[in-house]
């Protein structure tokens, strides 16, 4: 079992809270079931599960892209405030592309040779998902 990603994967729970306490209950629950399959995937890795998992993280992405957008477009205000949590919602995204697509390419990142770093950037990336998602859900 791998134990911190395994840890790291309860952010997504914290993630749903904060969605279902806000009334985005859509995302709640997409949130909620990607805390599950990657609680899953971290503790018995079959490719099943990763299947899943990876359904999972396409839902929360398309879902968190969607509201984003709705938000920026309804709050088109140009407020520092608005720039600012725009600005690291996307730089969130980028970092988690940059972590996992590059890190795959290269065999860097959550894809490095030596495991516990791999899992450290991994656990990493779920950090940084959830802080983006979060900044969506009080955009």
């Amino acid at each position: 079992m791998n134990i911190i990603c395994f840890i790291s994967s309860f952010c997504f729970l914290m993630t749903s809270l904060l969605a279902f306490y806000k009334k985005y209950y859509l995302y709640g629950i997409l949130l909620l079931l990607l805390c599950f399959t990657s609680l899953m995937v971290h503790s018995n890795k079959t490719n099943y599960l990763i299947i899943i998992d990876k359904i999972c993280i396409f839902l929360v992405v398309l879902y968190g892209g969607y509201l984003f957008y709705e938000k920026t477009k309804l709050y088109n205000r140009f407020s520092l405030r608005n720039l600012i949590l725009q600005f690291f919602v996307f730089l969130s995204f980028v970092v988690v592309i940059y972590l996992y697509y590059y890190g795959y390419y290269t065999n860097q990142y959550c894809f490095d040779k030596n495991i516990n770093k791999a899992n450290l950037y991994h656990s990493f990336l779920h950090f940084i998902s959830c802080y983006g998602h979060n900044i969506i859900i009080i955009l």
